[in-house]
């Protein structure tokens, strides 16, 4: 039971942020193929599940240090090359220690994206 609350139990922000991309992109998938058709609540259903849950993919790369190269070559541009951090190696370290006392933050995205794609499946079957 300890795990699971330490996977699901967030912040409340990101559950809203995601919640929201859901909705927003659900929305505007209706109002550009109308709102009288069954199919396009499911297929709207189903779009905004999806970029839900890319966009926490996207969180999980950044979080597993994909983005670091790119984050540190910003950081050393703003400060005229001469910043906090030594090298890209010491920036990276540094952030591999910040990531450890972290909570995952693409759970979220995953879960909300998930249940958003099986309810559009779910509607599917009783078109």
């Amino acid at each position: 039971m300890k795990k699971i609350k330490e996977l699901f139990l967030h912040s409340i922000g990101r559950y809203i942020a995601s919640i929201l991309i859901s909705v927003i992109i659900t929305f505007l998938y209706l109002l550009s193929y109308g709102f009288d058709s069954f199919l396009s609540y499911c297929n709207g259903l189903s779009l905004g599940g999806v970029i839900t849950f890319l966009i926490g993919g996207l969180v999980m790369v950044s979080y597993l240090g994909g983005f670091d190269t790119i984050s540190y070559a910003f950081s050393t541009i703003k400060k005229d090359g001469k910043g906090k951090y030594l090298d890209l190696y010491d920036y990276s370290t540094k952030k591999k220690e910040e990531r450890k006392t972290r909570k995952l933050p693409f759970i979220p995205y995953f879960t909300i994206g998930g249940i958003v794609v099986i309810i559009s499946f779910l509607l599917s079957l009783f078109k």
